[in-house]
């Protein structure tokens, strides 16, 4: 499944937040972290696929250009 047409089952999605939220809370990603999709950072490819993309873009910290790092 490439999720390309369509989102994860919303559970998936709500692990994913939890865990994110998780790393947080208990230090192992800093509170400022920034949210990237895997094809702005890698050349070539169109994972995560257009419909989670589109999903990621609402989620807290999804940055759009990757070149706006301070």
């Amino acid at each position: 499944m490439n999720f390309t047409e369509e989102l994860p089952p919303s559970r998936m999605m709500k692990v994913a937040l939890d865990f994110i939220q998780f790393s947080v809370d208990y230090g192992f990603l800093r509170e400022d972290y920034i949210l990237y999709g895997h094809r702005q950072v890698r050349n070539g490819t169109i994972c995560p696929g257009d419909a989670l993309y589109t999903e990621l873009q609402k989620w807290p910290h999804w940055q759009e250009n990757v070149n706006d790092i301070a």
